[in-house]
């Protein structure tokens, strides 16, 4: 009997310790046990990739990579947030309208001059149509990028890991 405690009792340490170490790669392993690979917001099924976690707050969702341990520099290697815009572009000369203002605001109040700066530049075609503008941030060698999604009616933002970049550009192509 006394055996057994000393091997559960240092066991169960391990575990535990092991357990907090690994965190937040636990919790988005349980987020996609729970939810599979997408998040329903503001009557959109929004796609996420395995090793990413997911929040909705209203109409806005919220996607993150965590880092694979708590021991990592940075708690997140990407982050994600996709939100509908208030007054949707209605016709195709809007649409392109909406599209030269949000470039021109972007090179203006966003870009920040944090890095250098490209874009507008276009993705996909009919409802995955995307405007986007990319800022590489040189102190941190993030990048930050903001677009007009679906056909302009819904906004996207990615701030993190150049690597990190083709998960959002997939979040928008395999959302319904």
């Amino acid at each position: 009997m006394r055996l057994r405690a000393r091997v559960i009792i240092p066991s169960c340490g391990v575990l535990i310790f092991l357990a907090i170490l690994f965190a937040p790669i636990l919790l988005a392993a349980s987020w996609h046990l729970l939810h599979g690979n997408s998040v329903e917001c503001a009557g959109r099924s929004l796609s996420v990739p395995l090793r990413w976690y997911a929040k909705t707050e209203g109409k806005t969702a919220y996607i993150s990579k965590l880092s694979p341990t708590v021991l990592s520099k940075t708690p997140a290697s990407g982050l994600i947030s996709l939100w509908p815009v208030e007054f949707p572009p209605k016709t195709q000369a809007d649409k392109e309208l909406a599209y030269q203002s949000f470039a021109s605001v972007y090179w203006t109040q966003l870009a920040g001059g944090a890095g250098e700066t490209n874009g507008p530049f276009r993705r996909g075609i009919g409802e995955r149509e995307t405007v986007c503008m990319e800022t590489s941030v040189v102190k941190d060698k993030w990048i930050s990028v903001s677009c007009l999604v679906f056909r302009g009616t819904w906004y996207g933002t990615f701030y993190g890991d150049p690597k990190e970049l083709g998960p959002f550009y997939r979040i928008i192509d395999n959302s319904k």
